[in-house]
C-alpha cells in the first residue's frame, strides 16, 4: 500500500514467514508476520525512509516485538558518490535449514529459535569510479539476542550442536566490495569483511573468524567458453571442546567445562570452466584447493586437498 502526498509516500508492507521442523524428539512450529507502516521523502538527490518494524512471533514461542526502521541515501556527485545509513531492528527467523546451509554436520533434535536483532546502525558510502568500476564501503553496529552458534557435541564430537549466546552479543564490522568489468568479456569482484564479536555470555564466538576475504573473476574467451577463478580467505576461529557433558537444557556456560581450541585460516585457490555445448547443454569443470593445502573451517573436518569435479547441466 502506497500513497504519494508531494514529495511524500505514506506506506505499509507487509510480510509472513511460516516453517516448523520435526525430528525424532522435536517438533518446532516457527513463524513471523511483519508490519511495516513508513513515510518516505525523494527529493533532490535525498531519499529517507522512517517507520516501525512490527514483528509477531508465533508457533512455539509467542512474542510482539517494535523495532525502528529508518534508512538515509544522499547523493553528492550523481553516480559517483553517496552515503547512506540506517538504523534498525528485526526478529531473524533462524531455521533447520539455515543452519545446514552453514554446517552440513549438524546433529539430530537441533535446538530451533530466533534471534532478535535489538539494534543495527549502519551507514557507508558507494558509488562508481568510472565505467566498469563501483565500491561499496559499510561500517555496522549491531546489538544481538540468542545468537546461534555451533559447538562440537559432546559424545559424539563429530558432530555440531546449536547453541545461543545468553543475552546480547554485540558485533562491530567492517564491509568493503569492489567490482571491476574491464570488458563485456572479463570482470572482477572482490569483498572483505572485519567482523568483531563481543560474546554476552559465552567465551568465545565459536567459528566467527575476524577476516574473511572472498575474489572472484570471469573471463569469456568465446560465446560458448568462460574461465573463472577464486580467491577465499579466512582468519583464524576459535572452537569449544567439552571437557565434561554440559547441562541441560544449556543456558549459561560453565568455563570450568570446556577448553578453546584454534581453528587455523586458510587460503583456498580456485579455478574452473564453463562450456555452453548449445542452449540446453553445458559442460563444466572446478578444481578446488590448488595450494593442496590442509584446513578445517570447523574442527575435526579437515579438507580432502586439491580436488577436482565436473558435469553436464540442462537447462528447461
Amino acid at each position: 500500500v502506497n500513497k504519494r502526498i508531494s514529495s511524500f509516500n505514506l506506506g505499509l508492507s507487509t510480510s509472513a514467514e511460516f516453517g516448523s521442523t520435526k525430528d525424532s524428539l522435536t517438533s518446532v512450529g516457527n513463524n513471523l508476520f511483519k508490519l511495516n507502516p513508513y513515510i518516505r521523502l525523494q527529493a533532490n538527490g535525498v531519499k529517507i525512509n522512517a517507520g516501525i518494524n512490527f514483528v509477531q512471533e508465533f508457533g512455539a514461542f509467542s512474542s510482539s516485538r517494535i523495532f525502528p526502521s529508518v534508512t538515509a541515501d544522499f547523493t553528492l556527485i550523481p553516480e559517483y558518490l553517496q552515503i547512506f545509513g540506517e538504523v534498525k531492528g528485526d526478529v531473524n527467523r533462524n531455521s533447520l535449514k539455515q543452519f545446514t546451509d552453514e554446517n552440513p554436520f549438524l546433529n539430530s533434535n537441533i535446538n530451533i529459535k530466533n534471534s532478535i536483532e535489538k539494534l543495527s546502525i549502519s551507514g557507508g558510502i558507494k558509488g562508481t569510479g568510472g565505467p566498469g568500476f563501483g565500491y561499496k564501503a559499510r561500517f555496522y553496529s549491531k546489538k544481538i539476542e540468542d545468537m546461534p552458534l555451533f559447538v562440537n557435541n559432546f559424545s559424539q564430537f563429530n558432530k555440531f550442536d546449536v547453541i545461543y549466546d545468553f543475552g546480547s552479543m554485540k558485533l562491530i564490522g567492517l564491509e568493503g566490495e569492489l567490482s571491476v568489468q574491464v570488458s563485456d568479456a572479463l570482470k572482477w569482484t572482490g569483498k572483505v569483511n572485519f567482523d568483531d564479536y563481543s560474546p554476552a555470555s559465552e567465551t568465545q564466538s565459536w567459528f566467527k573468524p575476524l577476516l574473511r576475504v572472498s575474489s572472484d573473476l570471469w573471463f569469456n574467451v568465446t560465446k560458448e567458453l568462460t574461465l573463472t577463478g577464486s580467491v577465499i580467505i579466512q582468519d583464524d576461529s576459535k572452537a569449544k571442546v567439552y571437557t565434561s557433558a554440559p547441562a541441560n537444557p544449556y543456558f549459561i556456560p560453565d568455563p570450568n567445562q570446556e577448553s578453546v581450541v584454534t581453528v587455523k585460516g586458510f587460503v583456498d585457490l580456485g579455478a574452473g570452466a564453463n562450456y555452453k555445448i548449445n542452449n540446453k547443454f553445458s559442460a563444466f569443470a572446478k578444481v578446488n584447493n590448488l595450494l593442496n593445502s590442509s584446513y578445517s573451517r570447523y574442527l575435526y573436518y579437515e579438507t580432502i586437498g586439491l580436488n577436482v569435479f565436473g558435469g553436464i547441466s540442462y537447462s528447461f
